[in-house]
């Protein structure tokens, strides 16, 4: 019953063509459903997808405070794959606060971590939201390069829903 909570609620979110591919919902009770549910398991929240549920909703200061948690959880636990996922996320509600020039930020330090630690299988994800951020900002020949970036290691990972993804950010960019 409860995994059929968060099962309705991922259901109604989409990427918005008219909106930059922002992610949306075409139900917001079934979030918010999803949002309490997840609150009353205080033992063991899920503070990750509450910050990514509170950031379709709008809600982008709710979601920078899981995002937080979530990063200084990964600190503590010298958890690498956490901080740079969640580095990734907490990017992409500073872009949905109209944050660009931040979200831009934590997109390098997301950058630099995968880097260093020589984890590579996250550059496209990084050049994907740096590249929305971008194109959001206007600086469509920079937004282009990451889109291209990004689709060329999806087309090596052979991942069909993520090309298609990068796709279709490159269509819409490329009819502007």
């Amino acid at each position: 019953m409860n995994d059929m909570i968060l099962k309705e609620a991922n259901a109604t979110i989409y990427f918005d063509r008219s909106n930059y591919l922002r992610e949306q919902t075409t139900d917001p009770k079934k979030l918010e459903a999803a949002i309490s549910y997840l609150k009353d398991c205080v033992e063991d929240q899920d503070h990750g997808l509450l910050g990514y549920f509170y950031r379709i909703l709008g809600k982008t200061e709710q979601a920078s405070y899981h995002y937080q948690l979530c990063l200084k959880k990964a600190e503590q636990k010298g958890n690498n794959q956490a901080l740079l996922i969640n580095s990734i996320r907490y990017g992409e509600v500073l872009k949905y606060a109209n944050l660009h020039d931040e979200a831009l930020v934590w997109f390098e330090k997301a950058s630099e971590l995968a880097r260093r630690l020589s984890m590579n299988e996250y550059d496209d994800f990084i050049l994907q939201h740096k590249g929305k951020c971008l194109w959001e900002m206007k600086k469509i020949r920079k937004a282009q390069w990451c889109f291209e970036e990004a689709y060329a290691l999806r087309v090596r990972k052979k991942d069909e829903a993520l090309i298609q993804s990068t796709k279709q950010a490159l269509n819409l960019l490329t009819k502007l």
